[in-house]
């Protein structure tokens, strides 16, 4: 009898001891692919004391090493000789952080900072840090999430383009000395936005304006020369002076220096009068003005002579 009581008590204290609490340490809270070292109490020589409830969820290694296998929970259970527990792993899906994809950029341009917070709330750090639109080309640049978001890296390419648009304008001019010229217009006809530099066109000398495009255009400068010519007064040969009822030529219609117009009023062979000359539009010329002078006509008068007495000298 005192055999078999001895051998019951054995028995009684293994149960207890087989049902007592083991403390397990460690991380329970994963993500996907990583993993969490988990150590039990009174580690058994030999066997593996560990085990998982949903292996699809997570597994565990003889030596305690869990790792994420897919989003969820699972238990992870620890038993030995002496004691047994169990855990809840916790296992996050990994997030890939968003971006909103910047550029591209044209050389030379300004870009915001790179965002050191994702569309979904994940922190982190790029690399290289800042962009540069130094040179064109294609250039990676790399999100790290910081340490406890379950997250992945990210590489987002940013483009620099080279600046080769030629803004293309309409030339305009040449205009006349003092004419009224519409201001140069601030997008081209290939819809390029800029400014002029001289912005306000002088219109009493010919000038070079340089068209610059706004940042972010990817285009370069160009420049327009308008021609400003001078005004010109038209010179003529003053024809006569006439006399009353002679024939008298037409004026020319062309000046002495190239400056083609009309006369006005028609020639008057009987009276000294003053035509006005005006050039043709587009000329760039002034009217002018002479003055043919017409004289009249003189019956010659003489003193009378005699009488005289017939055979007289």
């Amino acid at each position: 009898m005192k055999r078999i009581a001895g051998i019951l008590l054995l028995v009684f204290v293994s149960i207890i001891k087989l049902h007592a609490q083991c403390a397990i340490s460690g991380s329970l809270n994963i993500c996907v692919g990583s993993t969490s070292q988990l150590t039990g109490e009174n580690p058994p020589a030999e066997g593996n004391p560990w085990s998982s409830s949903a292996p699809e969820v997570a597994t565990v290694s003889a030596t305690g090493l869990v790792t994420g296998i897919s989003a969820g929970s699972c238990t992870i259970t620890y038993t030995n000789t002496a004691c047994s527990s169990s855990v809840t792993i916790n296992v996050s899906a990994n997030t890939i952080p968003n971006f909103n994809q910047p550029g591209p950029y044209c050389i030379g341009a300004n870009p915001d900072a790179l965002p050191l917070t994702s569309l979904n709330g994940i922190t982190g750090t790029w690399y290289p840090s800042t962009i540069s639109t130094a040179t064109p080309g294609s250039t990676d640049y790399t999100f790290t999430p910081d340490a406890g978001f379950c997250s992945s890296t990210v590489t987002i390419t940013v483009v620099v383009n080279e600046n080769t648009i030629v803004p293309l304008f309409t030339q305009p001019g040449p205009y006349c000395a003092g004419a009224s010229i519409p201001a140069l217009p601030t997008i081209s006809n290939n819809n390029i936005a800029g400014t002029w530099n001289p912005s306000v066109i002088d219109n009493n000398a010919s000038a070079t304006y340089t068209f610059t495009p706004l940042a972010g255009q990817c285009a370069v400068s160009t420049t327009l020369t308008i021609t400003i010519n001078p005004i010109v007064t038209p010179s003529f040969n003053v024809p006569g002076p006439y006399c009353a009822g002679a024939s008298i030529p037409a004026l020319p219609t062309t000046s002495i220096n190239g400056i083609t117009g009309t006369w006005s009023p028609a020639i008057n062979n009987n009276a000294t009068t003053t035509y006005t000359f005006t050039p043709t539009s587009g000329q760039c010329a002034t009217t002018a003005s002479l003055t043919i002078t017409i004289n009249p006509n003189t019956v010659p008068t003489f003193n009378s002579v005699g009488p005289y007495c017939a055979g007289a000298s």
